[in-house]
């Protein structure tokens, strides 16, 4: 299996057969090889992740100063279209270092993340009967982990891959991960804390208010931000996130999945010291 012959659009259909549909890599590599895009998102429902990747490098990592053709992402060139593809250093002339090309990359995911949690709203409560164990995903970015990250972090590798930035690599098995680069990890660390000090996250008792009003303040989350028509969904999971119960399940949760940057002190532990 060459992955290089493939456009990386449907690189990140393959990642998405190993990690959502449980397919073996051969499998996935013959179905990504006969099938289009189109078809492939049949299956997937990764189109919209992958244009949200695609979008978030033209913003955030091109200044907005030029496109990449729909023919990168696809692998099928439009009519007129060219063989554009942006060269490596017109990334090097917009930054400084890896480490701001990383910094911007997390922005990127920040947005891809967004996008399925306004559009996602009726799946607040798919876990009811088994303890709640994904309503962590409609939090934001910098409190879901960096493994939860790195779910949208295989929609966008690829297409850094030809760019000439690799940002990790997918563990080619069936329910496979995407394990992103320590570049992209420290990243990641760095705009937690970044949050955190926004936020005035000191104490245990700090991140469990801030959850407690979080479909207030995360604009992803707030009704008036809902798709037209999801409007009553949107309203459902407020009041469902903000049962007291629930505020307590999540907070236990961020804090497992990002222990570095979580474990934090009651307020009574830190009026001791």
């Amino acid at each position: 299996m060459d992955l290089s012959k493939l456009a990386p659009g449907k690189v990140a259909q393959y990642y998405a057969l190993l990690a959502w549909n449980g397919m073996k890599a051969e499998d996935a590599y013959n179905m990504v090889e006969t099938n289009s895009f189109e078809e492939l998102n049949n299956t997937t429902y990764a189109g919209d992740s992958v244009e949200a990747a695609k979008k978030g490098i033209e913003k955030y990592l091109l200044n907005g100063s030029c496109q990449l053709n729909n023919s990168l992402i696809t692998g099928e060139k439009a009519m007129g279209e060219n063989d554009f593809l942006v060269e490596s250093n017109v990334l090097c002339n917009s930054f400084n270092s890896q480490k701001e090309i990383c910094d911007a990359i997390i922005k990127i995911l920040a947005e891809i993340h967004d996008k399925w949690v306004v559009d996602n709203a009726k799946k607040f409560d798919r876990d009811k009967d088994n303890n709640d164990k994904r309503l962590y995903q409609h939090l934001p970015t910098a409190l879901i982990g960096v493994d939860e990250v790195a779910k949208d972090l295989m929609f966008l590798a690829p297409i850094m891959e030809v760019l000439g930035y690799p940002v990790g690599k997918m563990t080619e098995s069936e329910w496979g991960a995407f394990i992103p680069s320590r570049l992209v990890v420290d990243a990641y660390q760095r705009y937690v804390e970044a949050y955190k000090e926004a936020n005035v996250i000191k104490t245990e008792e700090d991140l469990a208010d801030h959850i407690a009003h979080i479909t207030e303040t995360y604009d992803a989350l707030k009704v008036g931000n809902a798709p037209s028509g999801k409007e009553s969904f949107a309203e459902q999971r407020s009041a469902y996130m903000a049962e007291a119960h629930r505020v307590e399940k999540l907070v236990s949760k961020v804090k497992d999945l990002n222990k570095e940057s979580f474990d934090l002190e009651s307020e009574s532990e830190s009026s001791v010291d």
